[in-house]
């Protein structure tokens, strides 16, 4: 019997009286959760209904395989209640020695930051770096003698956004720059000045995607040197692009280099700087503002309701409505004139995947929502990869959306794949995925390097943040159209990670209903802007002993066997593999036609 966590109080609390446990088994034990089978999710953000999360003995911490998150001791604690300044002081033979850091740091304070600041946002030090907590388990260590960061290992890099900013919001580059605007800036004056931090330069197309009130406005103030302005340059076309309000601010730093330093330098004259930008938002923005939030909420007085347009006349009567306004609101245009534009968008078009044997069986990948599943480690990630990347070679945009693998890691199969294909006509050695580094500088790497080089500028690797929305791959598409002006190829790897945008029911969701809103959502995208989506699927237990994957064999099936456009089942038996198709919308009629390949797992290629 699975076991569900339970919120620490009383006696049995982890926490009672400071007294911390000294190992992530020691906790579990305390909140009575079991050491040799799964048990509930701890992630709060997690709804989880099947439990799926596992003590890993061996790294001393817990893992959940449904949502990928990844918690050590100090991460359970403080989700548990504990400060957020809490650190590992030492290892102790098993366990560990924790203790809450005094937040009057040495280091902090060299920064620029009051004692009222480090409290704000928890910052803590330990031996050799600064630590900055995002929540959640996230933390950005900054390095005391090297002054680099360092991102959580095996997680997507996060926008630093502490206070859930809105209305003026000063986009920095670092999280320290953020820290420093949100000090210097009096919250109690209004409007508030809020602070986003990219956590470098090479995130600004983040800043996109990232959910922003309609009354926001950002003001980019990234380093005062060529590198920050030219992206600067970049990241306002590109949020311009998108609609969302924004202007460059080149003087806030004087002479300084960014907000850290200018903090540092003179506190009271960056505190005045940040005023002048306020009076500045107020004067050319605020206004625009409030003018368009009246006119929405009166249009949205005034406007009919959609039931109302069509009961203001009988069904029968054949005389045309004079109503302009109604006529502006709900256009009604027959398929006359939508025959014009019928074959502008390429809707249609099928998409070859580049593997003659896939291709013959299902004619192409639709301008739809296509369906891989498959058993864990049967190599569904590599196909969909070289499948993406020969759409690439081909001249399509790509976007990838990894949830689960780093983009190094698809990278490195990508080159190795090119060094396997490579072989034949080149009398080049193929290289392993696992040795591509340290053979970096061998002939046949080179040539990999080369040829994916050609290529490589149109595949776009995304590793979202923690618990991604079918919002947050729309808003990636919509921002990839309006800066590139092309309709990209898209790859979601894999369905069962995305969350429901939101939930407008009190109760949790369950998986099949969380599933059913994220297919909805993708088939909107695919038919919104003529999209090819290509998604990954778990398969359900009942499909790990059948002979062939059938339609109930998808996780959660329902709303995938019915909104799916083609839906593949890929069987892995030693190197030998069959990639069988479920259901084919448009393409060649019958389902159960096969095609037989072979699969390199070395080389992460499939032939």
């Amino acid at each position: 019997m699975y076991e569900r966590a339970a919120a620490p109080s009383g006696q049995n609390s982890p926490l009672k009286g400071k007294n911390y446990p000294a190992s992530v088994k020691e906790y579990l034990i305390s909140r009575g959760l079991p050491l040799d089978k799964h048990f509930r999710c701890l992630s709060p953000e997690h709804a989880d209904a099947h439990p799926s999360m596992s003590y890993d003995a061996r790294r001393d911490k817990v893992h959940c395989f449904s949502c990928g998150v990844t918690y050590d001791l100090v991460d359970l604690l403080v989700l548990g209640g504990a400060p957020k300044n809490l650190a590992v002081l030492a290892k102790r033979g098993n366990g560990a020695k924790l203790k809450e850091i005094p937040f009057k740091g040495h280091y902090w304070l060299s920064r620029g930051f009051t004692n009222e600041t480090i409290s704000r946002f928890g910052l803590y030090e330990e031996k050799f770096c600064a630590v900055i907590p995002f929540g959640g388990g996230y933390n950005l260590k900054r390095g005391k003698e090297r002054k680099c960061y360092y991102n959580p290992k095996g997680l997507p890099t996060r926008l630093y956004d502490p206070e859930n900013a809105e209305g003026l919001v000063v986009v920095v580059e670092g999280a320290i720059d953020a820290i420093s605007v949100l000090q210097a800036a009096a919250k109690h004056i209004e409007p508030r000045i809020f602070a986003i931090g990219l956590n470098s330069v090479s995130n600004a197309a983040l800043l996109a995607l990232h959910p922003a009130r309609n009354d926001s406005v950002y003001c980019l103030a990234l380093d005062n040197d060529a590198q920050g302005r030219e992206a600067q340059a970049k990241l306002a076309a590109l949020l311009k692009a998108r609609g969302i309000r924004c202007f460059i601010e080149s003087g806030l730093y004087g002479t300084h280099k960014d907000a850290n330093e200018a903090l540092c330098a003179d506190s009271a004259a960056f505190a005045e700087a940040l005023a002048r930008l306020r009076a500045r938002y107020l004067r050319e923005y605020a206004s625009q503002i409030n003018a368009h939030a009246v006119q929405e909420a009166s249009y949205m007085h005034d406007a009919p309701k959609i039931q109302d347009v069509y009961s203001t006349h009988d069904v029968h009567d054949t005389q045309p409505s004079h109503d302009t306004q109604h006529e502006q609101q709900f256009p009604l245009r027959s398929n006359a004139d939508f025959l014009d534009g019928l074959f502008q968008s390429g809707v249609g078009e099928a998409l070859k995947t580049g593997i003659p044997a896939l291709d013959a069986i299902t004619g192409g990948l639709p301008n739809g929502l296509t369906v891989l599943g498959a058993l864990s480690a049967a190599g569904k990630t590599t196909l969909c990869l070289q499948i993406a990347d020969n759409i690439a070679k081909r001249g399509r945009d790509v976007l990838f959306f990894t949830l689960e693998m780093s983009r190094r890691d698809l990278t490195l199969k990508s080159l190795s794949r090119e060094t396997a294909q490579a072989m034949a006509s080149s009398g080049l050695t193929a290289v392993p995925v696992n040795e591509i580094a340290q053979n970096k500088n061998s002939k046949s790497v080179q040539a990999a390097l080369e040829s994916y080089s050609k290529y490589a500028g149109r595949v776009f690797m995304i590793e979202p943040p923690a618990a991604p929305t079918p919002g947050f791959i729309e808003r990636a598409v919509h921002a990839h159209i309006d800066a590139t002006q092309s309709v990209p190829f898209v790859v979601i790897d894999y369905l069962q990670l995305l969350k429901p945008d939101e939930n407008s029911t009190r109760a949790p969701l369950s998986d099949k209903q969380v599933l059913d809103k994220t297919v909805a959502a993708l088939k909107r995208l695919c038919r919104e802007c003529g999209v090819a989506v290509l998604a990954i699927s778990s398969l359900n237990r009942q499909a790990y002993n059948a002979p062939e994957i059938a339609m109930d064999a998808f996780k959660e099936s329902g709303a995938i066997e019915y909104s799916g456009d083609l839906l593949l089942g890929l069987k892995l038996n030693g190197s030998a593999a069959a990639v069988s198709v479920v259901k084919n919308r448009y393409g060649p009629a019958g389902a159960g036609r096969s095609a037989k390949l072979i699969f390199h797992a070395a080389y992460g290629c499939f032939e």
